[in-house]
């Protein structure tokens, strides 16, 4: 595998590892809603937030990823994006 191919692999992995990261986060997020802990609900889909950016910002290099990673990522950063505007809206109604 060619230094080209590695550096693929590893961006692809660490976007990987972030998408997984947010949707942890965001179960974490609805388990604090449904157990009234607000203030960490909100810090957490704050911290979610921050995620959905670094992985947008660094998905923006395509040079780095395949066609169908970058498909992929769309359609996770889609639905991570979905949840947290759920999880906002449940926050505006408990505030």
């Amino acid at each position: 595998m060619g230094n080209a191919d590695d550096a693929r692999a590893q961006s692809a992995e660490s976007l990987r590892s972030r998408v997984m990261t947010a949707y942890a986060l965001c179960a974490i997020a609805e388990s604090d809603l449904h157990a009234g802990e607000i203030n960490r609900a909100t810090q957490t889909a704050k911290t979610v937030r921050e995620l959905i950016e670094e992985i947008n910002r660094l998905a923006s290099d395509v040079s780095q990823l395949s066609s169908s990673a970058l498909r992929d990522l769309s359609e996770f950063s889609t639905e991570l994006e979905r949840r947290v505007q759920k999880i906002d809206g449940t926050l505006r109604e408990n505030a």
